[in-house]
């Protein structure tokens, strides 16, 4: 993906928690697997293969 398109996607989400839900939707998209997103100011991201990214 673009970063330009990226950025269109991210930026068209009219609150905080749906430019979450859309980066985890593009995340998912991308890596083709399945995407977990959790916390509160700070997120954790699990992917399907038990990697972890802060």
């Amino acid at each position: 993906m673009e970063a330009i398109e990226f950025d269109r996607v991210i930026e068209s989400a009219p609150k905080r928690e749906d430019r979450i839900a859309s980066f985890g939707a593009l995340l998912a998209k991308e890596s083709q697997t399945r995407v977990e997103i959790v916390g509160g100011s700070a997120i954790e991201i699990y992917l399907s293969s038990s990697e972890y990214i802060s």
